[in-house]
């Protein structure tokens, strides 16, 4: 059994940080966030590092950021043996719900390409020039059901 889990600790950290560069080189276009930085951004934005485990052993991750009105999700990898389990979208949809939480209006992907492209459309996700972004619902009522914004 798989378990999707917010990040505990800044030692939870850095091993799914190895996880995530061990599945992506580093990227030329837009850099990807250092551990230094990632430590300096854990107590705000903890609830927005995800961590996917089976028997102890981490399988994936995603970070995710908010910045200004919006959440940027940042990377969301697994190992090859666990793809197409669902464990992507229970990283989105966390997110997604976490995001509301928080009052931001929108997450959106620092990039998208081919091979994921679809996934984040199947996900409700569109693409606005070089960014694939989706608007957000305004919140969570005090119930915790969404409450969607009147039009």
């Amino acid at each position: 059994m798989i378990t999707v889990r917010s990040i505990d600790s800044v030692e939870d950290l850095v091993r799914v940080d190895q996880v995530i560069a061990a599945r992506f080189p580093p990227r030329r276009s837009a850099p990807s966030h250092g551990l230094d930085e990632l430590k300096a951004r854990f107590a705000e934005d903890r609830s927005l590092m995800l961590v996917a485990e089976s028997d102890g052993e981490i399988v994936g991750g995603a970070l995710a950021f908010r910045v200004g009105v919006a959440v940027k999700v940042d990377v969301v990898a697994l190992k090859p043996d666990v793809r197409r389990l669902g464990i992507g979208r229970r990283f989105m949809e966390t997110i997604e719900i976490e995001a509301i939480r928080l009052g931001t209006r929108a997450l959106y992907l620092g990039g998208a390409n081919a091979e994921n492209r679809a996934f984040y459309w199947r996900l409700g996700f569109a693409r606005r020039r070089s960014l694939m972004q989706k608007a957000l619902p305004s919140g969570l009522s005090a119930s915790g059901r969404l409450r969607l914004r009147a039009r």
